[in-house]
C-alpha cells in the first residue's frame, strides 16, 4: 500500500509494503525525479537513491548559515568535485579550506587554504589557555610565516627575533667568556642520516659548550655562534690596533737612532 501526499511542487511518498523494504521515505519533484531518500538501514540520501553513508548529499553543499545575507558566500561544506571537499566562505574574500583525496587527478593528498584576494587572509596556529587565546604561529596571505616569539621567515630568509622588545637580563659578553667558548667548540663535517650523500659542516649540539647550548641539546642557534665569533673578532683587532701604534713608535725611534 503506498500514501502519497502532494506538497507545493513536490510528492512524498512514505513506503509501507514489504516489497518496498529497502526505502522507508522517499521524496520526489514534480518530474518524478527521486530527490530525497531514507533506506530501510536509517541512511539520508539527498539526490541520491544510493546513499553510501548515514547522510549522502550526492553531490553538492551544506550551508551553515542559509539567512546571511551579508552579500558575502554563506559558510558551507560542499563537495567539489571527485576527490575534493571544501569547507569554508569561498569566493571573493573568503577564507576556504580544501582537502584533496590520494585519487584527486593532479593534487593528491593535498590541504589547501585559501582566500579569496586582497593584501589579508593567513592561517593562524593558536592555543587557549583557559581566558585567553594566543597566536602561536601565523602564515600570512604573502607567505611570511612569523612565530609568537617574534622570529619569522619571509620565505626568503630566516629572520629570529632579536629586538630589545623580547628580551630582559640583557648582558655585554666579556671577552674571556667568548675566548673560553671558542676554543671549546668541535667544529666537524658530517652527514644527515636521511641524506647520507650531503656532506655539511658544523658542530654536534650535544658537545657544544653549556654557553651556546639549547635546552634540550638537539639544535644549534646560529646567532649564539655569531656573538662568540664577534666579541672575539673585536679583541683581535683591539690587539691589532694596539701593536700597530706599538710598531709605528718603534719605527719611530728606529729612525731617529739612525740619525
Amino acid at each position: 500500500m503506498r500514501r502519497i501526499l502532494l506538497i507545493g511542487f513536490m510528492f512524498i511518498a512514505v513506503m509501507v509494503s514489504s516489497s518496498w523494504a529497502a526505502e522507508r521515505l522517499v521524496v520526489k519533484d514534480d518530474a518524478g525525479a527521486q530527490k530525497f531518500t531514507v533506506t530501510d538501514q536509517g541512511w539520508v540520501g539527498i539526490n541520491t537513491i544510493t546513499p553510501q553513508a548515514e547522510i549522502d548529499l550526492g553531490g553538492g553543499g551544506i550551508t551553515l548559515a542559509g539567512n546571511d545575507d551579508s552579500g558575502f558566500v554563506t559558510p558551507r561544506l560542499y563537495w567539489f568535485e571527485r576527490g575534493r571537499i571544501d569547507f569554508g566562505y569561498g569566493g571573493p574574500g573568503g577564507g576556504n579550506l580544501e582537502a584533496y583525496s590520494s585519487g584527486h587527478a593532479d593534487r593528491q593528498g593535498q590541504f589547501r587554504f585559501v582566500y579569496g584576494g586582497g593584501d589579508y587572509g593567513s592561517v593562524i596556529f593558536t592555543h587557549y589557555d583557559g581566558s585567553h587565546w594566543k597566536a602561536k604561529m601565523t602564515l600570512d596571505y604573502a607567505g611570511r610565516l612569523t612565530m609568537s616569539g617574534g622570529a619569522y621567515c619571509d620565505g626568503y630568509s630566516w629572520v629570529n627575533a632579536s629586538s630589545r622588545d623580547y628580551k630582559e637580563n640583557i648582558e655585554d659578553l666579556t671577552t674571556a667568556d667568548a675566548l673560553q667558548v671558542l676554543e671549546e667548540l668541535k667544529p666537524v663535517s658530517f652527514s644527515y642520516k636521511t641524506d647520507k650523500n650531503d656532506t655539511n659542516l658544523g658542530f654536534i649540539a650535544e658537545d657544544v659548550p653549556d654557553f651556546v647550548a639549547t635546552k634540550d641539546r638537539k639544535g644549534t642557534n646560529a646567532m649564539d655562534f655569531v656573538a662568540v665569533l664577534t666579541r672575539v673578532a673585536q679583541e683581535q683587532q683591539k690587539q691589532i690596533a694596539e701593536l700597530k701604534t706599538e710598531l709605528s713608535l718603534l719605527k719611530q725611534r728606529v729612525s731617529l737612532s739612525d740619525q
